[in-house]
């Protein structure tokens, strides 16, 4: 992985595009089979969730069941590539100095990041209720939190404030990327009909894919991103 000493915002974006590129078709490789199941998955606790409400449509306590029982089923891709990606990146890129395996790798690494995480989405709601755009802005500079609590090699650094420092002259663009994932899985929840040519039934697990293989590649380009934007600030140091 052949990372640049420059801090510019192009000097690291470019490159990370470049290499999610390259390694798009690695991750689908190593996770093909996850991409099925949960693209199954899905589609059947959603139809589950939706057969619950037919049973009482006015009860609005089922009503509450069912969107937030589709909304965690939504998340559960996120969940498995947030970790996934990144560890088969960082091992494909790391292949003779990094032998923790998957298991190993998400049971260094659970506690740390439930605790970031919290730690995030407590920033992300004060910045929300300021306003809505201060909790955008924050999305966009804790992208990289994930990624501090994984690879960082100082125990003593705070995975929120690496993040922070990090996301300097790249925040466009990760505004974009906060934007856009959920911008695109609107667009295909609200037409799918205009955009896929496929029966009726097909559709969810068609979408689904898509998500799937959206966050994929999201998570391909933030892991690059990082990486350049931390070899680029130990170049300046």
């Amino acid at each position: 992985m052949h990372l640049p000493k420059n801090s510019g915002s192009s000097g690291v974006i470019i490159p990370a595009l470049n290499e999610s590129n390259r390694t798009y078709m690695y991750c689908l490789q190593q996770s093909w089979l996850s991409i099925i199941i949960l693209s199954f998955l899905v589609f059947g606790l959603h139809g589950l969730f939706d057969l619950m409400l037919a049973q009482m449509p006015k009860d609005e306590f089922m009503q509450l069941n069912s969107k937030l029982g589709k909304l965690f089923t939504d998340l559960m891709p996120t969940a498995l590539y947030i970790f996934t990606i990144p560890y088969y990146l960082h091992r494909k890129n790391h292949p003779s100095s990094y032998t923790e395996s998957l298991g190993e790798f998400t049971k260094r690494t659970l506690l740390p990041l439930i605790v970031a995480s919290i730690r995030t989405f407590v920033e992300i709601i004060i910045g929300l209720l300021l306003l809505i755009i201060p909790g955008i802005y924050k999305m966009a500079q804790l992208q990289f939190v994930p990624f501090a609590v994984y690879f960082s090699t100082d125990d003593k650094s705070d995975p929120l404030a690496q993040s922070k420092l990090l996301s300097k002259n790249t925040i466009l663009v990760l505004l974009f990327v906060v934007i856009l994932e959920p911008l695109l899985g609107l667009i295909f929840q609200a037409a799918p009909g205009y955009i896929f040519d496929a029966p009726p039934k097909v559709l969810p697990i068609v979408i689904t894919t898509l998500k799937i293989a959206i966050s994929i590649y999201t998570y391909s380009f933030l892991y690059y991103l990082y990486k350049a934007k931390l070899h680029s600030l130990k170049g300046n140091q």
